[in-house]
């Protein structure tokens, strides 16, 4: 898999950082960043876009910077930590016009 150079995500195939751009603009919308914990398996493959439930941190943006320190060098501190507020689940639905809606679930 080759590196990403889009916060939030280590690395993953074309397809799936496609659609995890779309997970970024939804947190935007909320003024916070998403950093993936875990995919869950309720997937959907689409020509260019590989959509996927995701859970992980939806950190307010003046904070990211000092959580992505942690997330990059030692995700399991996070567990249990302070961090545990903004763990959420990243829920996604292709709409009957075929765009995607995405939300965000605290846990």
């Amino acid at each position: 898999m080759p590196l990403s150079n889009v916060r939030g995500i280590i690395s993953a195939e074309q397809e799936f950082l496609n659609f995890f751009k779309l997970v970024q603009a939804a947190a935007n919308d909320l003024d916070r960043v998403f950093f993936i914990g875990n995919q869950e398996c309720h997937d959907l493959v689409l020509d260019d876009m590989y959509l996927a439930e995701m859970c992980g941190w939806l950190v307010p943006k003046d904070r990211a910077d000092e959580f992505e320190e942690i997330w990059k060098t030692d995700k399991r501190s996070l567990w249990g930590s302070e961090w545990s507020e903004f763990f959420v689940f990243e829920d996604v639905e292709m709409m009957p016009d075929g765009t995607v809606e995405i939300w965000f679930d605290e846990n």
